[in-house]
């Protein structure tokens, strides 16, 4: 585990995004997960979360990740990274930190959380799971 970043739970992560006015939630998943199984529903603390891949659906790195998030975010703004089950947004907390952002938290169990005994996700872990507020297309 990197120290350089924090880690918490999907209902932490939400209060920490209705407690800070500049604290952003970067969504990192696919395309196609968004459009599948939805996303973050912000509009009721007045912010929504920035859908930036941290790769794509062919597992490719998205080479403009770090510049994406600069356009909305100083070094030290505070930054929750999610994805699916908190893997790849571990990979981009890094990615950030190196590139001199000091403020980045993973979110740990992302979106779905892991799958359970019988394959299925949320279930029991993530944001969904958690009933935090979201929304699909």
């Amino acid at each position: 585990m990197d120290e350089r970043f924090k880690t918490a739970d999907p209902k932490s992560c939400f209060a920490q995004l209705q407690a800070d006015e500049a604290c952003l939630l970067v969504d990192c998943r696919t395309e196609e997960e968004w459009n599948l199984t939805g996303i973050p529903e912000l509009s009721a603390i007045g912010k929504r979360p920035l859908l930036i891949e941290w790769t794509n659906s062919r597992n490719q790195k998205n080479p403009d990740f770090i510049d994406s998030i600069a356009a909305f975010a100083s070094k030290d703004t505070a930054l929750i990274i999610m994805c699916r089950i908190g893997g790849r947004s571990a990979s981009a907390c890094q990615a950030l930190v190196e590139a001199g952002f000091s403020d980045v938290t993973n979110m740990s169990a992302g979106f779905e959380g892991r799958a359970d005994e019988k394959g299925h996700r949320n279930s029991f872990e993530g944001w969904r799971a958690d009933g935090l507020p979201w929304t699909q297309s």
